[in-house]
């Protein structure tokens, strides 16, 4: 029996070292992760409408006329036909 019908040595200080490594960068990933999710603003919801209803009918006020502005008069027609 040969090299050919022999067994290979299997790699197992290469399997063992990836697993390592892989195991440090999933806790990396998850410690890291846990601390930024700390460091969010929190969400606060605030209800600003009353539970229950008013009672009663709304008072309903009129709006109030305004009295026209002061201001520069419309220009005639006249003005705009002279020259400078």
């Amino acid at each position: 029996m040969g090299p050919v019908l022999g067994r290979a040595p299997i790699p197992v200080v290469a399997t063992v070292v990836s697993a390592i490594v892989h195991a440090a960068l999933a806790a990396a990933v998850f410690i890291s992760a846990s601390a930024w999710a700390a460091r969010q603003p929190k969400v606060y919801v605030i209800n600003l409408v009353p539970a229950v209803a008013a009672r009663g009918a709304p008072e309903v006020r009129p709006t109030p006329v305004l009295p026209p502005r002061p201001g520069l008069a419309a220009p005639r027609a006249s003005d705009s036909l002279r020259g400078p």
